[in-house]
């Protein structure tokens, strides 16, 4: 069951911001921008440069839905949860 953003939203504690992106499950560079701005503010730290921010490739996004005979299981047999 997937809940609505909104929902989990009111579930946090504050200051809280709720931004929903256009983006697949791997998320954009505008994400991944934002991300790293709210972790480098946590930390006390300075955010890092704008352009070497830019340069991070973007996530490769896994395909959905899976290619026909793809399964869960690793190499040991077992099946991920």
């Amino acid at each position: 069951m997937e809940l609505p953003p909104l929902c989990c939203a009111l579930n946090v504690s504050e200051p809280k911001t709720l931004k929903i992106y256009d983006a697949p499950h791997a998320l954009n560079a505008e994400a991944t921008r934002d991300r790293l701005q709210f972790l480098a503010g946590q930390l006390g730290v300075n955010a890092p440069d704008t352009k070497r921010v830019a340069a991070i490739p973007p996530l490769v996004q896994p395909p959905w839905p899976k290619p026909a005979g793809a399964t869960d299981e690793k190499k040991d047999g077992k099946k991920d949860k």
